[in-house]
C-alpha cells in the first residue's frame, strides 16, 4: 500500500457551550406601519400583475391603480421596484406585460407564425 501524505488545514471553528445555555438572539423587531403596508400593496400589485398575466394580458397603470387602491407617487414607487427586480416590462409609458404574460404572448405569437 502507497503512502499518501496527507495535509491538515484548519477550514472553521466552532463554539461550544455548556448545555442549557441558551444561545443569545437579537430581537426581532417588527418592520415599521410605514413598511408594512408597503409590503402589503406591493404583494397585492404583485398579485393583479400575475392574474392578469395567467390570461396573458398585460396591465395599465389604471388598472393597478383601481384594483390595487395605490395612487400617485406611492404607485411610482411601486412600479420602480417592480422594474428593479424585473417582475414587468414597461410596453408603454402606462402599460406593463409581466413575465407569465410575455411567456403566454410569445407561446401565441409562435402557434400564428
Amino acid at each position: 500500500m502507497p503512502w499518501v501524505s496527507v495535509e491538515k488545514k484548519v477550514i472553521g471553528t466552532v463554539e461550544l457551550r455548556e448545555e442549557g445555555v441558551p444561545p443569545v438572539v437579537p430581537p426581532v423587531v417588527p418592520p415599521s406601519p410605514i413598511i408594512a403596508s408597503f409590503i402589503d400593496e406591493h404583494r397585492k400589485l404583485k398579485a393583479i400583475i400575475d392574474k392578469h398575466g395567467t390570461r396573458g394580458e398585460c396591465v395599465t397603470r389604471g388598472t393597478m391603480e383601481s384594483e390595487g387602491e395605490v395612487m400617485g407617487e406611492r404607485m411610482d414607487m411601486h412600479i420602480q421596484k417592480f422594474k428593479e427586480h424585473d417582475v414587468f416590462e414597461s410596453i408603454t409609458e402606462e402599460g406593463f406585460c409581466g413575465k407569465e404574460a410575455l411567456k403566454r404572448l410569445k407561446t401565441k405569437l409562435e402557434v400564428e407564425l
